[in-house]
C-alpha cells in the first residue's frame, strides 16, 4: 500500500507543477522524506498524512481515492494466500 499510496502523492504533485522541494516547503517536510513517500519507502503517520491533505487543499479520505489496500505491490489483488505451517 506504501507504494500505491507514493504514485498517488507523486501524481497530485505533479498534476500542481511541483517540485519534490515545493512539495517539502508546503508540507514542512525535507525533499527526501518526500522522495521516500512516493517510492513507498516511508510508513507516514497519520498527522503526516494529515498535513500532505491540508496542503493539497484535500480530505484525508480524497487524498486516499484510488489508493486501494487489497492491491499488492506486484500488482495482483486480494488478500495473500494462507500459508502452510
Amino acid at each position: 500500500m506504501a507504494r500505491a499510496f507514493g504514485r498517488r502523492i507523486r501524481e497530485l504533485r505533479e498534476m500542481r507543477g511541483w517540485s519534490q522541494s515545493r512539495m517539502g516547503a508546503e508540507v514542512g517536510l525535507q525533499r527526501t522524506y518526500i522522495n521516500s513517500v512516493e517510492n513507498g519507502g516511508r510508513n507516514v503517520t497519520l498527522a503526516t498524512i494529515g498535513r500532505i491533505a491540508d496542503a493539497f487543499g484535500l480530505s484525508i479520505e480524497s487524498l486516499f481515492a484510488g489508493v486501494s489496500a487489497d492491491t499488492a505491490e506486484d500488482g495482483n489483488t486480494g488478500p495473500p494466500e494462507p500459508q502452510e505451517q
